[in-house]
């Protein structure tokens, strides 16, 4: 009886490695990478203004805040919405206001929208991430994603990444949060229960 009882947690265990495994290789397997035509000084601009919004934090953490409503308003929307991407959109909006250039990702509050997008009107390459693209999560069956950007690319599938809506530790909604945080994500694994779509880079 007691073999048996080693027997079923070790059966236990094996399924649930098995779990990890297949996870980790349906999230790696279906990312894609897209490059879009910008500007290296707006591309370079745009990501000096996202590192300029971390450690900004919602007025009472539903989605407020003077900078949240800048956020949305740079891509036609307002009120207390998600702006994991319209955070990312605005850095863009902002150093092309400056530049006098034409921002080239879509206007959108959706993640997904915009990888969708990337993907019509971009150049694909290989799926390794570059320093300061643009990186994003998706869950399977819904419009709902996640983005953030690249500011370093360390081992193992370990990056370190700028996000808006997000929060600053590892509980919580991964995805909307209550701040603009630096994150540790693994691009080898699912983002909480949202796969990686891919990356966007900039075509030199």
């Amino acid at each position: 009886m007691r073999y048996q009882g080693y027997f079923r947690v070790f059966a236990y265990c094996l399924g649930l490695l098995c779990v990890v495994i297949i996870s980790h290789n349906s999230a790696n397997a279906q990312a894609k990478r897209y490059e879009i035509q910008c500007s290296e000084k707006l591309w370079n601009a745009s990501y000096d203004s996202v590192l300029s919004q971390i450690g900004l934090v919602e007025l009472t953490g539903n989605n407020d805040g003077k900078h949240v409503v800048k956020y949305l308003k740079s891509v036609g929307l307002k009120g207390r919405l998600p702006y994991c991407y319209a955070g990312q959109y605005w850095a863009f909006y902002v150093a092309a206001d400056k530049l006098q250039e034409t921002v080239t990702l879509l206007k959108t509050a959706l993640a997904a929208a915009a990888f969708n997008n990337a993907a019509r009107v971009g150049t694909k390459t290989k799926p390794i991430p570059q320093l300061k693209d643009l990186i994003f999560w998706k869950f399977s069956q819904k419009v709902n994603g996640h983005a953030a950007r690249i500011v370093k690319i360390k081992k193992a599938g370990w990056i370190v990444t700028a996000e808006f809506n997000t929060p600053s530790g590892i509980a919580g909604d991964q995805r909307e949060g209550g701040g603009n945080h630096k994150r540790n994500r693994n691009i080898k694994y699912p983002l909480s229960r949202m796969n990686l779509s891919g990356f966007i880079g900039r075509k030199s």
